[in-house]
Order: C-alpha cells, then sequence, then structure tokens
C-alpha cells in the first residue's frame, strides 16, 4: 500500500474512541446520506496518487428540522422548518492499480440552523474503500468500505457520539449517446445521458449500542448534461435499516428519497477555480418505521457552491 495510504488510514484510526462507534450526524440527509459527488468520481479514471481537495458550501431550507434530528432519539420531535447551512472540507486521495483502486478520505462539516439551535452539530468522518477495477471500466465494480464518524456539539466542544459502518458492494454506471450505450465518463457531452447503480450492505457498530443496525441500500443515478457547464441530476434511493434494540424496541425503517439537482459550472467560476461548480437541490425524505416517532417526512430546497482542486 502506499505509503500516503497508511497516513491517511492512521488518522481514520484516530477518529475511533475505544469505546466502539455510533450513530448521529450518519443521519443528517444534508450531508452523509447522499454523497453528491459520487456518481461524478465514479466515471473518472484516477491518476495514481491523485489528491481531491474539496469545500462545499450548501444553505438549505428544511420542513422538518426537528423531527428529521428526531432519528437519534427515541423521543417525537415536533415539525418545525428553518433554514441551515452546513458547509464542509474534504480530502481524498486515490490510487489506481492495475486491478484495484483504493482510496481514503477524511472530511469535517458543521450543520447550524438559523432558529433550531438544539439541534447544531459538528462532525468529522472519513472512508477508506476498496474498489476492485482496473479503472478502465465502470460496468461492474465490487467494493468494500468502512467508514467512521464522530460527532460534536456545535464547535467541536464535547463528543456527542460515534460509529462505525462495514459495507459491501458494487456500482455499475453506463452512458447513452442518441441510444447507443458509450462508457459512462465519455457521456459528457450535450445530449448523453449516465445511468449509475449503487447498492450495498453492512453493519453500524455503535455507542450508545441502541444505534447499531444492519443496512442495506440502493441507489439509481440519472445524469442528462444539457450543455458542457450545465446538467441535470436525479438520484432516487432506498435504504433499509434493522435496529435489534432501539431504546428497548426492535426497530425497522424503510426510507424512500429522491433528490434532483441542477449543475451548474459557468465561464466566470471555472475561470478562477477549474473544477468548481454551483448547484440547486431540491431533495424528498420518507421514513416509514414500526417506531411512530421515527416516521417523518422531510423537504430540503436550497443552493450550494462547490469548489474543488484536483492535483
Amino acid at each position: 500500500m502506499q505509503p500516503v495510504l497508511w497516513v491517511l488510514l492512521i488518522i481514520d484510526l484516530c477518529l475511533t474512541p475505544a469505546a466502539v462507534l455510533a450513530q448521529d450526524a450518519g443521519d443528517r440527509q444534508s450531508r452523509t446520506n447522499i454523497d453528491i459527488n459520487a456518481p461524478r468520481q465514479a466515471g473518472q479514471g484516477a491518476e495514481a496518487g491523485q489528491w481531491d481537495l474539496e469545500i462545499n458550501l450548501p444553505i438549505s431550507w428544511s420542513s422538518n428540522a426537528v423531527q428529521t434530528f428526531g432519528e437519534q432519539s427515541p423521543e417525537l420531535g415536533r415539525p418545525t422548518s428553518d433554514w441551515h447551512v452546513t458547509p464542509d472540507v474534504l480530502l481524498r486521495y486515490t490510487y489506481q492499480s492495475n486491478w484495484v483502486r483504493l482510496s481514503a478520505k477524511l472530511d469535517a462539516g458543521e450543520d447550524r440552523y438559523f432558529q433550531q439551535i438544539t439541534v447544531n452539530q459538528d462532525a468529522i468522518y472519513a472512508t477508506l474503500k476498496a474498489e476492485f477495477t482496473d479503472g478502465r471500466s465502470d460496468l461492474l465494480v465490487p467494493y468494500v468500505a468502512y467508514t467512521p464518524e464522530v460527532d460534536y456539539l456545535p464547535f467541536f466542544a464535547h463528543w456527542q457520539a460515534s460509529l462505525q459502518d462495514f459495507y459491501a458492494g458494487f456500482s455499475s454506471a453506463v452512458g447513452l449517446r442518441r441510444g447507443a450505450l458509450v462508457a459512462y465518463r465519455d457521456a459528457i457531452s450535450p445530449g448523453d445521458l449516465s445511468l449509475v447503480l449503487d447498492i450495498s450492505a453492512g453493519q453500524r457498530l455503535a455507542a450508545p449500542s441502541a444505534f447499531e443496525n444492519t443496512f442495506f441500500r440502493a441507489s439509481v443515478d440519472a445524469i442528462y448534461v444539457i450543455k458542457p457547464e450545465l446538467s441535470l441530476w436525479l438520484t432516487t434511493t432506498y435504504r433499509y435499516r434493522h435496529y435489534p434494540d432501539f431504546f428497548g424496541d426492535n426497530r425497522h425503517d424503510n426510507r424512500l428519497s429522491a433528490v434532483a439537482r441542477a449543475v451548474w459550472s459557468p465561464d466566470w467560476l471555472v475561470s478562477r477555480v477549474k473544477d468548481a461548480e454551483i448547484d440547486f437541490n431540491v431533495a424528498w425524505y420518507k421514513n416509514y418505521s414500526n417506531v411512530p416517532s421515527q416516521r417523518y417526512i422531510d423537504w430540503e430546497i436550497g443552493p450550494s457552491v462547490l469548489l474543488a482542486w484536483h492535483f
């Protein structure tokens, strides 16, 4: 393994307190459940030793801030709307060999509501991932991954909760151009359509143990290129979780979500930051649960600015 991956692995493990990790911001839909860059990154052949630095600056209106946050406790939150900002900074290293792509990322973010300040939170999380591909084909890419997360009260003042996710799955991506199949990474011309399927399952270890669960996730991304600087994205996701002892309940959750996004990279922006973009997002989440306090519907609407550098 490359020396830099060992360094990021040590940082990764240092996020994990001795008390086996738990859950919190992993359920904050605005940040962790949907990696907004995953489809775009999946289609890029990573050069050996590539670094990525990303700064994401979103602002969103949530229709159900408090009740959505209630997913982290047995109490029922009253549906309350509010605006919030969720800035984060991500550092990723990727190494492509002739049969596996190894990546490690470290991410720090904040969630700040304008009025519902009791649900404000900070988080540090990371991912180690091995994708079994030669980097030239996206048709079938199996992978294994590990994601730890540590959550804090605002300004990282006090440890709040933590988690560890171990999971495996596969992704499959194709492009369509005038009805003909093309490689996913090549589907970047006006009129091209890309489809990305991602399926994974795993186990979450948590402290407190009430947040431990097994999970399954399946998502489909559709990306349509209107012109080189403008594309439309639609992500639909199904997620199942089973908590064997959620504060005394044997909890089962089924969550549906859909995220529509317009991605714009105007010349005046990319002339300053080559891989920058401005997004406008509309997201819908509906969680079905046998525990009444964990049933909710949430809408998230708002713009974001992504600044990215690859070196």
